[in-house]
């Protein structure tokens, strides 16, 4: 059963809000003593975005280990049920697609892709949740460099496949899209989780790219 998703600060007039949906690397999965608890909040990249925007952005988080594209009505209608239940939003932030590839036989970025399709599709193309595609953002997985475990090979993500095959889905259906793939994140041993410094590169990385431009352009506004 899916946990109550962590909600940080409470709504201010001006706040944007976002939800923050993602697996384990959202969840803050901590693979280090195989006990599957999280790292502490301080490490986590949604916290540390929390904690530096409190401010101006309010975030609802869910992040679930093991968490796959929802590609049944039950999986696209919890989703569709949190986003109502939060509503209005700013923005749908969504990182998933590394635990598709490794729950398949023969590993396809394309085949997960054509979920990741289904799925943004159905997100804007469902009337009660009165999302735009640009409110949509897609963040493509970090890369999981498995080429030097025999068993684990076929799953290796450093050729950028899988992030090619989710950039032509964001740009087929106008939405935003950052790749996570490209941006070096510090792993740990396992080569699939962030490492406590990883979840900090990465929030900074969602922070230039996303948070701080969004945040210039609300000042703007406000002059």
């Amino acid at each position: 059963m899916t946990a109550a998703p962590d909600r940080y600060n409470e709504m201010g007039n001006d706040m944007k809000k976002i939800l923050i949906y993602g697996d384990s690397n959202t969840y803050g999965f901590d693979p280090r003593d195989g006990s599957f608890g999280r790292y502490d909040a301080k490490y986590r990249w949604p916290d540390i975005l929390a904690a530096r925007y409190g401010n101006d952005f309010q975030l609802s988080v869910d992040g679930l280990n093991g968490r796959q594209i929802p590609a049944t009505p039950f999986g696209q209608g919890t989703v569709d049920k949190w986003i109502r239940v939060e509503s209005p939003i700013d923005m749908f932030v969504f990182m998933l697609g590394s635990n598709d590839l490794l729950c398949m036989a023969n590993p396809d970025p394309n085949g997960v892709a054509w979920r990741a399709d289904r799925f943004v599709r159905h997100l804007y193309g469902t009337k009660k949740n009165n999302l735009h595609p640009k409110q949509i953002l897609m963040i493509a997985p970090p890369a999981m460099a498995l080429h030097d475990t025999p068993y684990y090979r076929r799953y290796d993500t450093t050729n950028g496949k899988l992030s090619q095959a989710l950039f032509e889905v964001a740009e087929e259906n106008d939405i935003r899209f950052m790749d996570a793939a490209a941006w070096e994140i510090p792993m740990a041993y396992d080569n699939v989780h962030f490492s406590e410094l990883g979840h900090e590169v990465f929030a900074e990385i969602v922070a230039q790219q996303l948070f701080e431009p969004w945040l210039a352009e609300m000042r703007q506004a406000g002059q």
